[in-house]
């Protein structure tokens, strides 16, 4: 009995440290006008996939407009050049992460 009892007790952390393992490693594939790009890991729980979007803007980068379905992250280009322009971004941003 002292062994279930110590196994019943542990199993409420174990769980706990599994669900935040979970979160922490969620990732999504990354798109670019239907093109796969690669993939976003999510390493802490500070991150969001959104942070791409912020970081495109913050290299300069406008005209583009972003979805999320389910774990696949759709980025959509207005014109081939600008989606040319952010495939090579990304491509950079993504291998670094």
């Amino acid at each position: 009995m002292a062994v279930e009892n110590e196994r019943n007790w542990f199993s409420p952390i174990f769980g706990w440290q599994e669900n935040n393992l979970k979160t922490m490693h969620d990732h999504y594939d990354v798109y670019v006008n239907d093109d796969f790009i690669g993939e976003k890991v999510l390493v802490t729980p500070s991150e969001s996939v959104e942070d791409i979007a912020s970081y495109l803007r913050r290299c300069g980068f406008q005209g583009f407009d972003t979805n999320l379905d389910g774990d696949h992250y759709h980025i959509g280009a207005e014109s081939e050049e600008v989606a040319e322009a952010i495939k090579g971004q990304l491509r950079a941003f993504l291998a670094t992460r």
